[in-house]
């Protein structure tokens, strides 16, 4: 009935950063009377460029497996974009640029939420 996922860390990395972003947003919206814990949340927030950078990188890598498909294409662009926000924030971080940046945490999750569907999503498209 269901096929196993060509590429298991697609599917391992977009279930957490669909979980990372998704739990906290669904919790904004009151949708879950829970969020995550206070010290994953403050974890999650020193750490937000490097996963957001992270997961671009993982979601372009991805796409080249996917890129028959118009999913590979989608994730090549979201990848390519997300990798160049999340050096925009190390960088600017780091002194190396000037911070033009300032995402709130709430675009920070919506970010995780898209990448991590795309990765889901991209673990059954691989040949």
């Amino acid at each position: 009935m269901w096929e196993s996922p060509v590429s298991p860390w697609s599917l391992t990395i977009g279930a957490i950063l669909t979980i990372l972003g998704g739990i906290p947003l669904l919790n904004s919206w009151g949708v879950l009377p829970f969020g995550l814990p206070a010290f994953l949340t403050s974890l999650i927030v020193t750490v937000a460029a490097y996963l957001l950078a992270g997961g671009g990188l993982f979601l372009l890598v991805d796409a080249w497996g996917e890129w028959g498909e118009h999913i590979g294409q989608v994730s090549l662009i979201i990848g390519l974009l997300v990798i160049a926000l999340g050096l925009i924030q190390i960088l600017g971080s780091f002194g190396v640029i000037p911070a033009l940046i300032s995402l709130p945490i709430l675009a920070y999750n919506i970010i995780f939420v898209v990448e991590g569907v795309l990765l889901i999503i991209g673990a059954w498209m691989q040949f």
